[in-house]
């Protein structure tokens, strides 16, 4: 006779509506609110310090800590690394060059992103490409709290 360990099955991921638009604004947050992701109704709650509700939420975080993820920012690492990615994928040309050149050193996000504004076409090609990276990134958070979206994320074609 074998001893087989069983392990708990993993929870199945749990549908919910969630809004795109506030996620997107939790996960590009730079103004010290920490959000987090009610995993019963799908809802971003925004904690502010200082305002009236903090204690309030406070507890409630506190009381049903199994029910509420911090969702954290991205933060300018991200930015860098989708600007290093959007670049090595372009196709070898004079931009590509200069992209190549601005990309290290302090100051290189915003150095690249000049250069991206000199020509509409590769702005807004690299504008979808963030769009994307910034939903795949949101979706495999949701999926690591074992979230799946009811609806899919906006498509990037807002840039084109």
């Amino acid at each position: 006779m074998h001893n087989v360990l069983q392990f708990p099955s993993r929870a199945r991921a749990m549908t919910l509506d969630v809004d795109w638009a506030d996620l997107e604004l939790a996960f590009r947050a730079a103004t010290g609110i920490e959000n987090y992701l009610d995993k019963d109704s799908g809802d971003i709650v925004s904690l502010l310090p200082g305002f009236s509700d903090e204690e309030d939420l406070r507890d409630l975080l506190a009381q049903e800590p199994h029910r509420f993820s911090k969702l954290e920012p991205i933060g300018a690492d991200f930015a860098r690394r989708v600007m290093g990615e959007f670049i090595d994928r372009q196709k070898d040309s004079p931009l590509k060059q200069r992209l190549s050149a601005a990309r290290s050193g302090s100051g290189s996000f915003t150095r690249c992103l000049a250069l991206l504004k000199d020509d509409d076409q590769a702005l807004s090609a690299y504008y979808r490409f963030e769009q994307a990276r910034f939903w795949s990134h949101v979706e495999s958070v949701l999926s690591a709290l074992e979230v799946k979206p009811r609806t899919r994320p906006p498509g990037v074609d807002l840039f084109e």
